[in-house]
């Protein structure tokens, strides 16, 4: 049996997927009517298409907060980082390969909390294309792309080509895998000249023994709303939750009227940062009260959901909050296979797998590797991030100090707003800064 590879990288996302194959192998008042009967059809099309949208962007939130639960660890002291758009684009991209009827057809659909409805699956994903990347604001962007390289000798079904490439943007190259530098060096050059800000994606690694590769490549670059000034920002002495100094942390102080409030269900503190123009982007921060694990707000979240959150922020006043927030850097390279276990995607890994993804080609093929590399950098002009697959009671209540200084692990969300739909999030554990 053969396999593929996935991978990942970045506040810029990047994901791969290997594969691998194992051989043994109408009048004026009748007027009247009929206009009103197209105004409530359209009506009517209009909420149902409004309904369908948020229930798909509801999925994408649900899948992220399994993908965060299951990715940390209760008790890690690492930071956390993840871009779950970049893990679901590749999941879907496989979804539509996997057999009908299927276990691992089955268990990626249980993954991704989507139905068995192609047809508002493939439209939820062209809301998802439009809201996150065609619909452009002054001071933020974001770009996304699905990229597929196939062994000269491996080919695919015509109508998964055809599928993935108009349904899922993905650009598909054929190249000598027998070469795996060479491989690796063209299909880099290809994925820059869609994404520019993404270095070397794939490694020659990646091609030896594979037949298959996916990736997915995500960069966001958007500026604050309100700015942080440079020169206000110094060098602290941080402490832990026992009061003991134990590093130096560059805190970044902004006196700004921005949603800051209490959420007594998350034990938590929460604070909506503004990116871009237009309310389009936000970066969402999750303090836990002291002695609270991350773990706890992490189990609480996936209970609360992440449209509760934001309806809840929304509700509240803004308020004048002195901010301080430290200045820092995170790059992590995970390998999913786990989480994604853990989630209920097993059987697509299984060596052994027979007929799983007929819906790619004839032969038994299995996931071989399933890597995602993220990296975001928080500064006092904005948020930068880039990441790749493969790769490389609840009430909320005001709190009147109106200051903040994040001094332990906090979680946090760079989330397109309008559709809740998170691009980047984890956690960070002060444990580095830059």
């Amino acid at each position: 049996m053969r396999n593929f590879s996935m991978k990942a990288n970045w506040f810029l996302v990047d994901m791969l997927i290997s594969l691998r194959v194992h051989r043994p192998a109408v009048v004026v008042i009748m007027t009247k009517f009929i206009l009103f009967l197209i105004l409530s059809t359209c009506l009517c099309d209009e909420l149902h298409d409004r309904l369908e949208r948020k229930r798909f962007y509801d999925t994408i939130g649900e899948f992220t907060l399994n993908l965060l639960r299951f990715s940390y660890s209760d008790g890690d002291t690492e930071d956390l980082l993840v871009s779950p758009v970049s893990v679901w684009n590749l999941l879907a991209v496989l979804d539509v390969g996997a057999a009908g009827n299927t276990e691992t057809q089955s268990q990626i659909s249980q993954v991704l909390i989507q139905l068995n409805n192609k047809t508002a699956y493939f439209a939820g994903y062209e809301y998802l294309k439009k809201t996150l990347v065609d619909t452009k604001v002054a001071n933020a962007d974001l770009q996304n792309r699905n990229f597929v390289f196939l062994n000269n000798s491996f080919i695919i079904r015509k109508d998964y080509k055809n599928t993935i490439t108009n349904k899922f943007d993905a650009v598909i190259n054929t190249l000598d895998f027998t070469s795996a530098d060479r491989a690796s060096k063209e299909a880099n050059t290809i994925i820059e000249s869609y994404l520019p800000r993404i270095f070397k994606l794939t490694s020659p690694e990646d091609f030896r023994d594979a037949i298959m590769i996916m990736c997915n490549g995500v960069f966001f670059n958007g500026f604050w709303k309100n700015r942080f000034p440079v020169l206000a920002t110094v060098e602290e002495t941080h402490y832990d939750e026992k009061l003991k100094m134990n590093r130096y942390v560059r805190r970044m102080h902004l006196k700004a009227k921005v949603p800051y409030l209490d959420i007594p269900y998350l034990n938590s503190t929460v604070l909506e940062l503004p990116i871009g123009d237009e309310g389009k982007w936000v970066m969402i921060f999750v303090f836990p009260h002291r002695d609270v694990p991350l773990s706890h707000v992490y189990t609480q979240l996936r209970s609360y959901s992440l449209d509760t959150l934001v309806e809840i922020i929304d509700r509240d006043e803004v308020q004048e909050v002195d901010i301080k927030l430290p200045r820092f850097r995170l790059e992590r390279q995970v390998v999913l296979t786990k989480p994604l276990g853990q989630m209920g995607l097993r059987e697509a890994f299984k060596l052994d797998l027979q007929g799983g993804f007929l819906g790619i080609a004839t032969e038994d093929i299995y996931i071989g590797d399933f890597e995602h590399m993220a990296s975001i950098f928080v500064s006092e002009t904005g948020v930068r991030a880039l990441a790749t697959t493969p790769g490389f009671d609840g009430y909320a209540s005001k709190i009147h100090n109106g200051g903040l200084k994040a001094e332990k692990p906090f979680v946090f969300f760079l989330m397109e707003k309008p559709s809740r739909t998170p691009v980047f999030c984890g956690s960070y554990t002060f444990e580095r800064y830059f």
